[in-house]
């Protein structure tokens, strides 16, 4: 990996006016890395769109890929399926990828909806939907409600915790997890491991090896002894008989549930941690939610605009040459979806300004669009939300702690703080009571 350094004015790196479709060569690719170290975002992509237009020539840990960061072409990207597939066997990369390449587990094809397309990813995409829409949304949110207090009795009493530790890391995953019948000592096991996947770092392939085991043996739990849970619903669903059936079954489930949990710990988790760090830091935010002003869901939707959780999506792969936008895209090309980045789209901004706290659009694209946006939004909003406001409610005086250091993991996939160090009032613990699932 190269070094990087630590606050490069502007990044400029001009493309031929008329570039073969083959795009250009990697010198004149910019390293991704280096993009995720500028300490001004909008400033960055300014320039980057003042030299490159809406997509550019990147580098993921020296493959290349084409970054797009235009609202419109993201939208074009997501929307037509037939020129830009979910499916990476179209990727024909530039140079050879090495077997340790530290991407590897976002870019290999997997049995599951993600990746999945046509009749496949309407099959995958369906058992899946069905089995977590069984749930009430009335059972998840006292089910998040009550995860919530039970963590937040954790430390209520010391008058200082983490909140991404000890909080915003841990809940979603817990409502997930009880929403597909996990037992509880699975927990652990997951919440270290998430983590390194998500960062795609060295660890990423044992953190994958250990999550794909602890579903596996939940699987198996469930072929014994079903129960109503979305796991339960899942194998039910496959009508499997037959040995290699159930083999078959079983793949695609662990798969499946493996997408869901990640997505569980990564996006919503992050989502929960960016809603608390703006509330926690900003009186004026604060002061409006206290005050009725601007209701909690209207707040968390204004974090995926202002700190979206979700800063990037590996990838798209061009089926056949192609434009986009201006931009010739070669077949077999990758791409990188930059939804951070098409917050800062001149046309997401009214008056030519930036959207302040104020304002509230539902433009983004944190949920994606087209065939492969996320599966079932409206749960997603309601364990986020729910998970914020039950904070907020038990500790209404929390603040940022004195001197904190908001520092960011090294990801070009998420965006996640370290820790959410806080203060507040001790008070006394609750009492949280299980909420049944089928409630």
């Amino acid at each position: 990996m190269p070094s990087y350094p630590e606050s490069p004015a502007r990044v400029t790196a001009p493309l031929p006016s008329e570039p073969s479709a083959g795009g250009p060569a990697h010198g004149k690719a910019l390293p991704l890395e280096e993009i995720d170290r500028h300490p001004d975002p909008r400033e960055l992509y300014r320039g980057i769109r003042a030299e490159h237009g809406p997509v550019v020539p990147v580098t993921l840990d020296g493959a290349f890929a084409w970054l797009v960061i235009g609202y419109q072409e993201v939208v074009t990207a997501m929307r037509k399926e037939m020129l830009f597939s979910r499916d990476p066997q179209h990727w024909r990369p530039r140079d050879p990828i090495p077997d340790d390449w530290s991407l590897g587990l976002h870019t290999q094809r997997r049995p599951n909806a993600l990746f999945a397309t046509g009749d496949e990813h309407e099959r995958l995409r369906g058992a899946l939907t069905r089995s977590i829409g069984m749930i009430r949304p009335g059972t998840v949110k006292r089910y998040t409600q009550t995860r919530a207090n039970r963590l937040i009795d954790e430390f209520c009493e010391a008058g200082t915790a983490d909140l991404v530790a000890d909080y915003a890391a841990r809940l979603p995953l817990m409502v997930l997890m009880r929403i597909f019948g996990f037992p509880e000592r699975a927990e652990q096991q997951l919440m270290a491991a998430i983590p390194a996947l998500l960062d795609s770092g060295d660890e990423a392939q044992a953190a994958n090896q250990q999550i794909m085991d602890v579903i596996e043996s939940h699987i198996a739990h469930r072929r014994q002894e079903l129960g109503a849970d979305a796991m339960a619903w899942l194998i039910e669903g496959s009508n499997a008989s037959t040995d290699e059936e159930i083999a078959r079954s079983n793949a695609e489930i662990r798969e499946q549930v493996w997408l869901t949990l990640a997505s569980a710990m990564g996006a919503m988790g992050n989502w929960i941690t960016n809603g608390l760090e703006r509330q926690v830091s900003n009186m004026h935010l604060r002061n409006g939610l206290n005050h009725g002003l601007v209701d909690i869901e209207e707040a968390m939707e204004a974090t995926l605009r202002s700190r979206p959780p979700l800063q990037r999506v590996i990838g798209r792969w061009a089926t056949r040459d192609t434009l986009l936008g201006p931009t010739r895209i070669a077949a077999g090309d990758m791409l990188v979806l930059d939804l951070a980045a098409t917050n800062f789209d001149p046309c997401m901004e009214p008056d030519g300004r930036p959207l302040t706290h104020d304002d509230h659009n539902r433009a983004h694209l944190q949920f994606g669009a087209g065939s492969h946006g996320c599966p079932f939004p409206d749960p997603a909003r309601l364990i986020a939300t729910v998970s914020v406001d039950s904070l907020l409610q038990r500790l209404p005086d929390v603040r940022l702690a004195d001197g904190a250091a908001l520092n960011r993991r090294p990801s070009i996939i998420v965006s996640a703080l370290e820790s959410l160090p806080v203060t507040f009032t001790p008070t006394a613990r609750s009492v949280a009571q299980e909420a049944p699932l089928g409630a």
